[in-house]
């Protein structure tokens, strides 16, 4: 078998690491935009974030318009933002939805001219630093270089790749999920079991990914339905 790995995004798990988000972007600039959408200020978790970056002196703007299944039109007001304001990183706070608009900001803030043209498959030379906070399970945008946007021109619905998507730092802090209602976890807990299982059955399935995927499945089912039952635990 031969096979290729490599993901270079720094990850930092446990309870509490959300406070440190102002240190992860304070690696990468003096202003900061956060891209999330209205949930994160409703659960708290936007406020945390932001007393993180005022605590490490940093500027920040704040784009709160994601919607699920995000459109191009909201990258570009993003970036539009980011530029206007001078941001040098963006923040992704949330789940899958506002991950890839942070993503798509912080590439069109660089890359300029008609976002859908990279859509389409023109290449990028760049994209500001990215951090992502992720609040839900099941998309892993936290850790891939792939945002998924619909074209509202056309209501086109596909995923822009590059290696600029990376993020420099993802946290996952399992006390954000607790803000997450059962509803949400039922459905991103079947969105990673289902990953885990595509990735085990994959044709270009590797004994890297077979280690990953039976591990998460193993985890799944012992943990899933507990999280379920006791979203506070």
């Amino acid at each position: 078998m031969i096979f290729e790995y490599y993901n270079p995004v720094k990850l930092w798990f446990g309870p509490g690491q959300l406070a440190r988000v102002g240190e992860a972007a304070r690696q990468y600039g003096n202003r900061a935009l956060i891209v999330t959408s209205g949930s994160s200020a409703r659960t708290g978790v936007l406020e945390k974030a932001i007393a993180s970056l005022k605590a490490v002196g940093l500027d920040y703007a704040v784009y709160d318009k994601v919607r699920p299944n995000p459109l191009i039109a909201m990258v570009e007001e993003a970036a539009n933002l980011a530029l206007s304001r001078g941001c040098e990183v963006v923040i992704g706070i949330g789940g899958g939805s506002a991950m890839d608009t942070a993503k798509g900001a912080a590439f069109a803030a660089v890359n300029g001219g008609d976002f859908a043209e990279y859509f389409y498959g023109k290449p990028g030379t760049g994209a500001l630093p990215i951090i992502l906070v992720t609040t839900t399970a099941g998309t892993g945008s936290e850790g891939n270089s792939i945002a998924v946007f619909t074209n509202q021109a056309n209501n086109d619905k596909k995923g822009l790749k590059s290696p600029y998507l990376y993020p420099k730092i993802s946290i996952v802090d399992p006390e954000v999920f607790v803000t997450v209602p059962p509803r949400t976890i039922a459905a991103a807990g079947m969105d990673a079991l289902f990953h885990a299982i595509e990735a085990y059955i994959s044709q270009r399935h590797n004994f890297y990914s077979d280690m990953l995927a039976l591990r998460a499945i193993s985890l799944l089912a012992q943990y899933l339905p507990r999280v379920y039952a006791q979203p506070q635990d």
